[in-house]
């Protein structure tokens, strides 16, 4: 252990974001910089996320404070670290490092889920905060699944999937899941479309839709 233990992540939060179908490892690693109507999602230090490509997916408006009580986190924790003797700031892809060389202590720059303690960068030996670990968002799940009684396995990919289930149930087009999942192939996403157990594609019929209307007006 270093010094610097104060948590900026809050386990509970970070969780809610997980209803946005991001890869575990890529949303550990997401960075502070990014809007908040949508989120860019880096294609990775280094290019190793899957497909090397950018992603933009949307954030729903419930989290907006969430997220920003979680950048105050962030910034406090900064603040706490770079008081600390031998602080090298948060690891920086080469060419931004040499870029923008006092980048990697700026608010802007920072893991929005950061680690709770510092370490020893094994590249370079530099004392900094790296990224909360991708495999502890998955014990959260785990632990979350076993005390609601879900008798199945359970990961973060599992809620990438209802992610995915629920926007086609809510009316979305398979193009617009296609690009929110940032597959290559339509194919690839249409397979969501058999889980709904519905029609040709995925569609409901209008009659279904019809039917349920007449139902809810008998009700009201």
């Amino acid at each position: 252990d270093t010094p610097g233990g104060n948590s900026p992540f809050d386990g509970g939060h970070a969780l809610r974001f997980w209803f946005a179908p991001y890869r575990t490892c890529a949303f550990a690693g997401k960075r502070r910089r990014s809007g908040l109507s949508a989120i860019t999602l880096l294609a990775g230090e280094g290019g190793q996320a899957k497909g090397g490509k950018h992603r933009l997916t949307t954030l729903a408006p419930e989290l907006i404070q969430l997220l920003r009580a979680q950048i105050l986190r962030v910034k406090s924790c900064l603040l706490d670290d770079l008081e600390i003797a031998g602080y090298g700031g948060v690891w920086m892809p080469d060419a931004l490092a040499r870029k923008y060389p006092s980048a990697s202590r700026e608010l802007a720059w920072q893991y929005l889920f950061p680690a709770s303690r510092l370490s020893i960068d094994p590249q370079d030996k530099v004392l900094r905060r790296h990224h909360y670990d991708e495999s502890s968002f998955n014990k959260i799940i785990r632990s979350a699944a076993k005390a609601c009684d879900i008798g199945k396995p359970v990961s973060s990919h599992t809620l990438r999937h209802s992610f995915a289930t629920h926007l086609l149930q809510s009316g979305a087009d398979i193009r617009t899941v296609q690009q929110q999942l940032g597959h290559s192939d339509v194919t690839t996403t249409e397979i969501y479309t058999h889980v709904l157990q519905r029609g040709a594609q995925g569609v409901r019929s209008p009659l279904s839709q019809l039917l349920e209307g007449l139902e809810q007006a008998a009700l009201g």
